[in-house]
């Protein structure tokens, strides 16, 4: 009889048997009762299609308008047939359907008879108990041999084991299949001697999906001449499909010969293959999908890294890397310092992945974006009730980062009423949510990251003196990319990788003289403003390389556009703060006063560049042009 088996997810019953049409839900009066919230009370039901009864492929299943959806291997139906193998999927519970008949569709090929070859098809009825009851132990065994394997190399060392065990063959492979190509194979065989797979089996066997026996090849006129075989002095081959989901995944291949004295397979043993195949089918397609899903995570960690990479030889650059290494031993809270644009939050990552806190979460908060009561509950978390909107409690960034690291970026935004309660998590690492009463402890480590001259902050009493210590335990600077220009050919290279796959366009390198410009170039806005100007130049670029007039004028060395602030002379020197308002300046000067395109060369908010203006005084000169 056919059955639904459950392989993820709770349910009343670890299977259902199928006789007659059955419903499947959260409900009491489902016929298969799920533990699962997410499902619908009457969600799907698995019917037979027409009144044979529950033979393979003679079953559907149909969705009963469930809110959440019925999934057949992964797709979305709203009524589809069920075929061997077949995963349904409802709410968080799979179920893998298995018609419970052996040989339905399997070829038995016995050999040469008074009247010619002989051939049958293999159904339960006539495997006779002896063969029912070999097959059942061996299910049994293979179930238990493979559950839980999820690299697929592994478990066709499984199967291949499992097969030897129940078969008794001379010769044994477990192969996995890429197309009809042979992608990976497990072998065991006696003597010494490897399997001699026949092409002209496994051909038919991945095209028609159905199991062979060819009993005596000798005697069948197809395979009595296939060199392969012959050398081999097979007297006798099994092949068996691994199956699911109507693809056939990989094979399993007997053979016999002189060596055991075992005599030819027959159709206990074709019976007992297929139970094997029957568990390996589905425990190899949760592999590949295992092995997809690590390939495709190896994948996007490998691209975090790229995007992450810290990049440049530069003295200035190694001694900050150097002094990130010795604060990541550490859980001591860190300042960095430096202008827009010079990547620091990138630092911050790099010391979170160099610290024993690694494994847990890096959480970014840009307190600039952020003002007063809002920022609170951003940071702290709020309940239910706090204000108008807070419909329930919900956790803060605080929280988030348990067990891991809190990086707060621009922390000189940040407004003197919010300071206080922050210098007390910082201190006491526990904080009252928005609205509690009931004090919340976290394990955090804390960076914080400033463009600002927290010392001028201080004494304008804006920033409070008790804070900027508390922040300040270790100090990293940042250096502009003006100060390691020598860090240009590297970066440009970087930025160039990260851009064209971001674009799909391919230019090819630099034209000549254009680093030779960058080399002269102040870079106000560092390499936030390289990155941004190697991108509008690979969009506009018409032909194979970034020429010079791709640039902006001043990126050229020609004059300025009327109100840019001039840049700084080599021997001049200036505070941090004016540093900053000329950057600003020249940012805004560049994109003629376009303030959205202005903040993102910044790496600022739309408000907090406003605020700059504001608290800078910077006025707009020459005649208007373009969004503000």
């Amino acid at each position: 009889m056919p059955v639904l088996k459950v392989v993820a997810g709770r349910a009343s019953a670890p299977e259902f048997v199928l006789s007659v049409e059955a419903t499947i839900g959260r409900g009491e009066e489902s016929a298969i009762r799920l533990y699962d919230e997410t499902s619908s009370r009457r969600h799907a039901e698995v019917v037979p299609a027409g009144s044979g009864g529950g033979a393979a492929g003679e079953w559907r299943v149909r969705d009963l308008g469930s809110s959440n959806g019925t999934y057949l291997n992964g797709r979305r139906v709203s009524e589809a047939a069920l075929a061997e193998g077949d995963e349904i999927t409802v709410g968080a519970t799979r179920l893998r359907f298995e018609s419970g008949r052996l040989g339905s569709r399997e070829t038995v090929v016995i050999g040469e008879g008074p009247a010619g070859r002989v051939e049958s098809s293999l159904r339960e009825a006539d495997l006779g108990a002896p063969a029912a009851g070999k097959a059942s132990e061996a299910l049994q065994a293979a179930g238990r041999r493979f559950a839980g394997i999820l690299d697929a190399e592994d478990l066709l060392e499984a199967v291949a084991e499992a097969a030897e065990t129940a078969l008794k063959p001379d010769r044994v492979a477990a192969l996995l299949l890429d197309g009809e190509e042979i992608a990976a194979r497990a072998l065991r065989g006696s003597a010494g001697r490897d399997v001699a797979l026949s092409r002209a089996i496994v051909s038919r066997v991945v095209s028609s999906g159905e199991a062979l026996l060819v009993a005596d090849v000798p005697g069948d006129p197809r395979f009595r001449s296939r060199e392969s075989l012959v050398t081999a002095e097979v007297r006798s081959v099994l092949c068996a499909p691994l199956a699911a989901g109507g693809e056939v995944l990989g094979l399993l291949y007997a053979d016999r010969g002189p060596e055991r004295g075992m005599g030819r397979f027959g159709p206990d043993d074709l019976a007992t293959a297929l139970a094997i195949a029957r568990e390996a089918g589905p425990a190899l397609r949760s592999a590949r999908a295992f092995a997809a899903e690590r390939a495709r995570v190896r994948s996007l960690e490998g691209a975090i890294a790229e995007s992450e990479a810290i990049v440049g030889e530069s003295a200035k650059l190694r001694a900050v890397l150097s002094m990130v290494d010795r604060a990541a031993a550490t859980d001591s809270t860190v300042l960095l310092r430096g202008e827009t644009g010079t990547g620091k939050e990138l630092v911050a990552r790099a010391l979170h992945r160099r610290s024993k806190r690694r494994d847990g979460p890096f959480v970014p908060v840009n307190v600039a974006a952020l003002v007063g009561t809002l920022l609170e509950s951003e940071l702290f978390g709020y309940e239910k009730g706090a204000f108008t909107g807070a419909v329930k409690r919900t956790p803060g960034k605080f929280e988030a980062a348990h067990g891991g690291t809190l990086f707060l970026d621009e922390i000189g935004e940040m407004a003197v009423e919010t300071q206080a309660a922050l210098l007390r998590a910082i201190q006491e690492r526990e904080f009252f949510r928005v609205g509690g009463t009931r004090s919340v402890s976290v394990d955090i480590r804390l960076i914080a990251a400033t463009n600002r001259d927290l010392e001028g902050e201080v004494k304008a009493g804006r920033f409070r003196e008790d804070l900027y210590y508390r922040l300040s335990v270790v100090q990293v600077e940042i250096p502009p990319l003006r100060d390691r220009l020598e860090d240009l050919p590297a970066l440009v290279e970087h930025l160039m990788r990260r851009i064209v796959a971001r674009t799909a366009r391919r230019p090819g390198a630099l034209a000549p003289g254009v680093l030779d410009a960058f080399r002269a170039y102040r870079w106000p806005g560092n390499v936030r403003e390289l990155a941004n100007l190697l991108e509008r130049a690979v969009v506009l670029a018409p032909g194979p390389s970034l020429t010079l007039d791709l640039f902006p004028p001043e990126v050229r060395g020609e004059a300025p556009p009327a109100g840019a602030a001039p840049a700084p002379r080599d021997d001049e020197v200036i505070t941090v703060a004016e540093a900053e308002r000329r950057a600003i300046a020249r940012a805004l000067a560049h994109t003629g006063w376009k303030k959205g395109e202005t903040a993102k060369l910044l790496g600022i908010s739309w408000p907090t560049l406003n605020k700059k203006i504001e608290d800078y005084k910077i006025v707009r000169e020459g005649p208007a042009s373009g969004r503000s």
